[in-house]
């Protein structure tokens, strides 16, 4: 009886053991180059005893073996991606690890090999010796098993950051690679060479360009930061380095010594890590000179990154704290510290009902809060701060006459941003930033604080409405309050164009934002968007979006690429994952009537070009659904396309969000696409404000088909007409 229950405990055992690590991969790989290797010295050791290690059967034998050790490596390595590639989130951390890790393994493994280079190439004694064949066999297994993980790494990040040539390809690398091994094969059964070393090269350099060509998903990489750029372009330098030169010594032995088929590794081995490292070298090159590329703007990019980040979270503490405004100051003054890299900063309130002289400092960090009391006891400086009314910087405090004064107080201002907190006109408080270094807040850092200018007045204005709207119809008349007030007060003059927009929110309140922006090269933009959901927290997230575009829109020089770096942002910091947004932008080329326009899961564009009238809709899909879920096995960038359209004069466009065409009547039916687009065809209007014109029109037909039905969608209309030059 204890017998059979020790063999059933074993069996048991071993079936799981087989299950939980064999069946997983975890040691598949170790158990079958152990299994490889015995079946490797068992071999050598019957041909050393039969003194046939020259023999034909020898070469063939040995030829299939490295293929089966070979194509397990692989399979188990696929298998293993199988199971981990969906799994993983965070990419660009992952691939910054994963690139580490396999470049340190690669670097070892070949300053062994170039070692062993440097012995065997004095070697004077017999090569055909059983142990020294079993050793060099034990190491090809092992250089095979981490080259395999070199293409492991470099297919497992293609398919992440695959485009629609990427598994063709592929198919085509493999294919080389078999081609390769056949013509092997048919020259040892045959024992002549038919393929030259120029064919080889060929072969090689195909492969070479075949990657290099579609490795071409990079862009992430701005998003890195400095040191982490750093890093990787000191590893793949060194990794880069140390794989030329090790390569470049085997081949001047190899050359030297032709009559030793086993010099460090058996040469049936040598075809599959030439073929890895060609594969690992060609990835590591582009990614070495997109780095190169991308290093001059890595500073602006950290500093866009943590300005985003900055953002992301004010809205994200808005959201979450919505009853207290101390708080929420108290965190923003702290988000804005770090992401600004400033000395010191604080926070000063006045009280209401109460003479300007009075100054509380609620919150403060880095400084001492009395030297903040003794800078008050100078008037000339309350009466300043006080009349500020909008973001302000002074870049050099010591060569600025009118502010000089300051360092006397603080010795370490030497350069200080001022963000005003107003209500209903009224100057309630004051954010402070300062720095010890002259010029740390330029004109550029405006972009930065006239946002947050824009999020701490929203936040103040509302928040005790906030406290007050337990009842959901408050909550939503907040939210309508917010949405309007982050909406631009009026449309920009264009020269050439004229713009109208008319935007109405629903009592269910959605997410519907417009804006104008400039881009990298100076021209203008038109970004319309909206936010899926409904409530206070769409209108939120709409605000978020705003802050987002207008950080990012100077980076960008097309619609194409600021809706790829908004995706990127909203993917970084996205608040809600069940959310996302549309967008459609429009670049005003020049003043002749050229436009330029990309969508993101948008509604159409509807433009009217002398007789004809037609949608536009380039493909696209909506911000956030890749990093949701919706759509993983895509790429953003890849699924964005551009359209440019040529407008004569007297041409428009209208832009609209989905509360236009899903506008239903009393008998619930649908306004529709095709009713608008035959409603735009027919109509006809003066010369003179056709935009405002059109949008009338529009609000007319709208409302005569919806026979005052409750509007259940906010609704934004934007019309821009060509006047001609």
């Amino acid at each position: 009886m204890p017998v059979k229950r020790i063999k059933e405990f074993i069996k048991s055992a071993l079936i799981n053991f087989i299950e939980n690590n064999i069946g997983n991969g975890k040691y598949a790989i170790l158990l079958s180059i152990f299994v490889l290797i015995l079946l490797r010295v068992a071999i050598n050791v019957v041909f050393y005893l039969i003194n046939s290690f020259d023999s034909f059967s020898f070469d063939l034998i040995n030829y299939f073996h490295s293929v089966i050790l070979i194509v397990t490596l692989v399979i188990f390595e696929y298998q293993k991606l199988k199971n981990t590639i969906s799994k993983i989130k965070q990419k660009k951390e992952q691939f910054f690890k994963d690139y580490i890790r396999i470049s340190v393994v690669v670097v070892l493994i070949m300053l062994l090999i170039m070692l062993f280079v440097e012995n065997n190439s004095r070697l004077v004694y017999n090569t055909n010796t059983l142990s020294y064949i079993t050793t060099i066999d034990i190491f090809s297994i092992i250089a095979a098993y981490i080259f395999t993980k070199m293409m492991s790494f470099v297919y497992k990040w293609l398919i992440l950051f695959k485009n629609k040539y990427t598994e063709s390809i592929i198919l085509v690398l493999i294919i080389l690679a078999l081609l390769s091994y056949v013509i092997t094969l048919i020259e040892i059964i045959f024992n002549q060479q038919i393929m030259s070393s120029t064919v080889n090269v060929i072969i090689y350099l195909t492969i070479f360009i075949l990657i290099f060509s579609i490795t071409n998903n990079f862009r992430w990489l701005a998003t890195l930061t400095t040191s982490k750029k750093n890093i990787l372009l000191v590893t793949t330098s060194v990794t880069l380095l140390i794989l030329f030169i090790g390569f470049f010594s085997i081949q001047q032995v190899i050359q030297v010594r032709q009559d030793i088929n086993y010099l460090v590794i058996n040469y049936n081995y040598r075809m599959f890590l030439m073929l890895a490292a060609i594969v690992f070298i060609a990835y590591s090159i582009k990614l070495f000179f997109v780095l190169i590329v991308s290093l001059p703007t890595a500073k602006i990019i950290d500093k866009q990154t943590d300005e985003i980040n900055l953002i992301s979270n004010s809205y994200k503490n808005i959201i979450s704290i919505r009853t207290d405004f101390n708080l929420l100051l108290k965190k923003i003054l702290h988000d804005t510290k770090v992401a600004t890299e400033a000395t010191a900063a604080w926070c000063e309130l006045y009280k209401k009902n109460s003479a300007k002289k009075h100054v509380e400092v609620p919150f403060f960090e880095g400084i001492d809060v009395e030297l903040i009391y003794k800078l008050h006891k100078n008037s000339k400086l309350k009466e300043m701060l006080y009349d500020i009314e909008e973001p302000t910087v002074i870049e050099t405090v010591p060569t600025s006459s009118y502010w000089r004064f300051f360092i006397k107080f603080i010795p370490e201002a030497n350069s200080v941003a001022i963000i005003p907190i107003i209500s209903n006109k009224r100057r309630i408080g004051t954010l402070i930033l300062i720095d010890k270094k002259e010029y740390k807040f330029n004109e550029e850092s405006l972009i930065l604080m006239n946002t947050l200018f824009d999020i701490m007045n929203v936040v103040y204005n509302n928040v005790k409405m906030s406290i007050e709207s337990i009842e959901m119809h408050k909550e939503l008349e907040l939210g309508q309050k917010i949405q309007a007030q982050l909406l631009p007060l009026s449309c920009p003059d264009f020269p050439s164009y004229s713009i109208d927009v008319h935007s109405k929110s629903s009592k269910e309140v959605g997410g519907d934002y417009y804006d104008f922006v400039k881009l990298a090269d100076g021209r203008s933009c038109i970004i319309i968007g909206d936010v899926s959901g409904k409530g206070i927290t769409a209108a939120f997230i709409m605000a978020y979006i705003k802050g987002i575009v207008s950080s990012l829109a100077p980076l960008a020089n097309s619609p194409k690429e600021l809706l790829v770096l908004i995706n990127s942002a909203f993917e970084i910091n996205q608040i809600d994952r069940k959310l996302f947004v549309t967008m459609l932008a429009v670049r005003i080329d020049d003043d002749d009537g050229n436009i330029t326009f990309a969508r993101a899961g948008h509604t159409p564009l509807l433009a009217k070009l002398s007789n004809s009238c037609q949608f536009y809709q380039p493909a696209g899909l909506g911000i956030g659904l890749i990093n949701n879920g919706i759509a993983r096995d895509f790429s953003f960038a890849d699924k964005i396309e551009e359209f440019t359209l040529k407008m004569n004069k007297n041409d428009f466009c209208v832009l609209f969000t989905d509360g236009l065409n899903e506008l239903r009547n009393e008998k619930n039916e649908e306004y529709g696409l095709e009713n608008f687009k035959n409603f735009i065809s027919n109509l006809e209007v003066n010369e003179e404000n056709i935009a405002s014109e059109v949008n009338s029109l529009i609000i007319n037909e709208l409302e005569r088909y919806s026979e005052m039905a409750e509007q259940r969608d906010d609704l934004t209309i934007l019309t821009f007409s060509f006047n001609g030059k």
